[in-house]
């Protein structure tokens, strides 16, 4: 019997199974690339959501402001509570003596919440407080 060139049905479902078997794997590697971009893309949002609440509570003496609320567009809200770490002080004058503001030390436990009031993050953060003049 004389053999025709070509595939046999065997090699053919052979080398069909083999494809099926390595897109298979393929398919599971993109879906965890997939997975991948999309925690990378959630980190990166609550990292720009901390960084926008931090820069929002630079500005915050808490000597003046011990606790309060800022809106974060759109529909988010920054809000802190302060406690202070140390006992007022009167800051260093220059080049020596006694300045004119008193220091306090504070920790600010800092929330970032949705519209709904949900908390999306909560951070602690270190500030420190003055106001002029000496203790009381």
């Amino acid at each position: 019997m004389k053999r025709i060139a070509g595939f046999s049905l065997l090699e053919a479902m052979i080398a069909l199974a083999i494809a099926a078997v390595c897109l298979a794997a393929i398919m599971g590697l993109q879906q965890q690339f997939v997975q991948s971009q999309r925690r990378a893309e959630a980190a990166t949002a609550a990292a720009d959501l901390k960084t926008s609440a931090l820069a929002l509570i630079r500005e915050i003496n808490p000597d003046e402001r011990p606790e309060g609320e800022i809106a974060l567009p759109p529909n988010l809200a920054v809000r802190w509570t302060s406690t202070p770490l140390t006992e007022p002080k009167i800051s260093a004058g220059f080049p020596n003596g006694d300045g004119q503001f008193t220091v306090t030390l504070y920790r600010l436990n800092v929330e970032i919440t949705g519209a709904n009031g949900a908390s999306l993050q909560t951070f602690e953060v270190e500030r420190m407080g003055s106001t002029l003049g000496s203790p009381q």
